[in-house]
């Protein structure tokens, strides 16, 4: 057993060093909050949508046996090997309906999601723009570069002109990507089996990631019902045709500690900050599904396929105090607003349908599984089983 829940966490490390990047995308929020609310959604939709439809890729239960029908119970580990599609891997910073901030460059607004490129940025300014003066040795807005000016020239003052710039009030970069275009979601899974149907409970216990301040559980409970029930003359057919259905409920909490960057030297009121320990990611997903399986026997390997349908919803709340300010960095100063406080509560939905076709192999007591589901978040399921009294 120990082996096994160690399997579990390592590939629950493996997916959940996204969440960790989820906690980081907060960042984003304190440049505006609405604003980076949007910045913020725009890049972990993927994941989102990962959580509320990627579990049931490997949720096929083969419910008759030639040799062991007494044995009514059944353990199993899977792992459904989750694949972000291309689409999902970024976003287009200019059509999310940002209302104060926009690409620093028209030709390059594509930024890039929690699965997207680990080596890509793009640079993200205010609409609004702050007047400075030019140093005399050096070029005022940088002809374009990171703080998005209009350019300067430092000669301005030989040729007669003004010797003033204008920046962007706020420029900042946003978050790569992880990397990885996959995601691996692990879980246990234990099977009831009746004369003609199954009922299953899946899910992860109640655990912390190790390395990472990510907390999370999962459960699912399923029914399976074999048809040949209701159709005599399927009981002795090697063809077995099933419907499955279920729902499951995701929960991750994670603690933050977003703090500013420096001494604050300018606030716009006279109200109290802080403090920021009280900050907090709460992530929950559920789904609904139902799905159609026909299976065919031959000897101890079972082919099967099938069609379902997901349904899910998620629900994102970062909580606690969070401090709105932005460095001005001609001069040095840090300017900061009044703290907001709860600054992001966004509910999504997302719904897909999906086929699948894999092969099961039965072995005494042990089988074991291999399918690929087809569809949006589909990917590779696995799974190693054991059946017993």
């Amino acid at each position: 057993m120990k082996k096994i829940l160690s399997f579990v966490l390592l590939s629950l490390t493996i997916s959940f060093g996204y969440a960790q990047k989820l906690g980081g995308a907060t960042d984003l929020i304190n440049k505006n909050i609405p604003d980076g609310v949007k910045l913020v959604n725009a890049y972990i939709t993927p994941f989102n949508r990962a959580m509320m439809v990627g579990m049931n890729n490997s949720e096929f239960v083969r419910l008759r046996y030639d040799d062991d029908a007494m044995k009514h119970f059944s353990f199993s580990i899977r792992t459904s090997i989750i694949v972000i599609p291309e689409a999902d891997k970024t976003f287009d910073v200019d059509k999310i309906g940002l209302e104060n901030f926009h690409a620093a460059d028209p030709n390059n607004s594509i930024a890039q999601t929690v699965f997207g490129d680990s080596t890509s940025r793009i640079l993200v300014v205010s609409n609004d723009s702050v007047i400075v003066l030019e140093d005399n040795d050096s070029p005022v807005g940088g002809g374009g570069g990171d703080d998005g000016g209009s350019g300067g020239f430092p000669f301005k003052r030989l040729l007669g002109l003004s010797p003033v710039d204008t920046v962007p009030a706020i420029s900042f970069n946003t978050p790569p990507g992880s990397g990885y275009g996959i995601m691996p979601l692990p879980y246990l899974n234990f099977n009831y089996h009746f004369k003609y149907a199954a009922a299953s409970v899946s899910g992860i216990p109640w655990i912390k990631l190790p390395n990472s301040d990510v907390n999370m559980s999962l459960i699912s409970i399923m029914w399976h019902q074999d048809i040949a029930m209701f159709l005599p003359s399927l009981r002795k057919s090697p063809l077995a045709v099933s419907v499955t259905g279920g729902l499951y409920h995701f929960y991750a909490h994670t603690q933050l500690n977003l703090q500013p960057d420096a001494t604050v030297t300018v606030k716009v009121t006279d109200e109290e900050t802080g403090p920021y320990d009280n900050q907090e990611i709460k992530i929950n997903y559920n789904s609904v599904f139902v799905s159609a399986y026909a299976s065919y026997n031959i000897n101890h390997f079972s082919i099967y396929a099938g069609v379902g349908y997901n349904s899910g919803t998620s629900h994102i709340q970062v909580l606690g105090n969070y401090p709105v300010y932005f460095r001005e960095d001609k001069t040095g100063a840090v300017v900061q607003d009044k703290d907001v406080i709860d600054p992001m509560d966004t509910e999504d939905a997302y719904s897909r349908i999906r086929y699948t076709g894999g092969v099961q192999y039965d072995l005494g007591s042990f089988y074991t599984q291999l399918n690929y589901s087809y569809g949006n978040y589909g990917g590779v399921g696995f799974v190693v089983g054991y059946r017993f009294l």
